[in-house]
């Protein structure tokens, strides 16, 4: 299961137990770390995947482009070019 989730449910149930009366800070403290950890790391793997996706599409724009420069351009017939 991933780590966001895991901490997510950990602080869910740590909040309903405080809900009903049990008071912790300690397990407080430990879940926010936890939680804070993984919401740290989602950013850090989701930068990763966005960086890693720019790159991909940067090389198949300059596959295109250099196809586009390699490309036959057709010329007009005469009596479509104006003067």
């Amino acid at each position: 299961m991933d780590e966001l989730i895991k901490a997510g449910l950990a602080a869910v149930h740590a909040l309903r137990s405080y809900q009903y009366g049990n008071a912790s800070p300690e397990l407080a403290e430990e879940i926010a770390d936890v939680l804070e950890a993984a919401i740290l790391q989602n950013r850090r793997d989701r930068a990763i995947d966005l960086k890693k996706g720019i790159a991909q599409t940067n090389k198949q724009l300059a596959r295109l482009s250099q196809k586009l420069k390699e490309a036959e351009v057709p010329q007009l017939p005469a009596h479509f070019v104006t003067r």
